[in-house]
């Protein structure tokens, strides 16, 4: 569920197992919402999908799968955000596939505090797409 409300501590507390989270960004280096598009803001070169344990902290629990993806390799910009979803999606099929079997999940070590982002605007978007395109060019070059 996209932008999924905060679930409060007492409900994750009353819960017997684990509640866990897929995120359309690399964690922990991009908490909160629309985490797709900042990594391109921010001209990175990867972007990542993530799922989490959740936690009364947004997007601070235990890692379970994480999966980066070069950003000159997505196939076309017009499809960036289905490209992510579906990266997002095969995460979630592993996961699914080795939830009885959780020695197979490859839980990661805290790696630093990460930065929580907010929704972005018409020109954070625009931003993106452009240093997409750019990169997107150089890789060609």
């Amino acid at each position: 569920m996209k932008n999924a409300p905060i679930i409060k501590k007492e409900l994750i507390d009353s819960l017997k197992t684990p509640l866990y989270n897929a995120h359309s960004g690399y964690l922990p280096n991009y908490k909160g919402v629309s985490c797709g598009i900042w990594p391109l803001v921010n001209n990175e070169e990867l972007v990542g999908v993530t799922i989490h344990e959740v936690v009364p902290e947004i997007d601070a629990g235990k890692i379970i799968y994480r999966k980066t993806i070069k950003l000159d390799k997505i196939p076309s910009n017009l499809f960036y955000g289905k490209y992510i979803n579906d990266q997002q999606m095969n995460l979630i099929g592993n996961f699914i596939c080795n939830y009885k079997n959780k020695e197979n999940f490859q839980l990661s070590e805290k790696e630093g505090d990460g930065k929580y982002f907010s929704s972005p605007g018409i020109t954070d978007y625009v931003r993106g797409l452009k240093n997409l395109k750019q990169l997107k060019k150089k890789g060609n070059e």
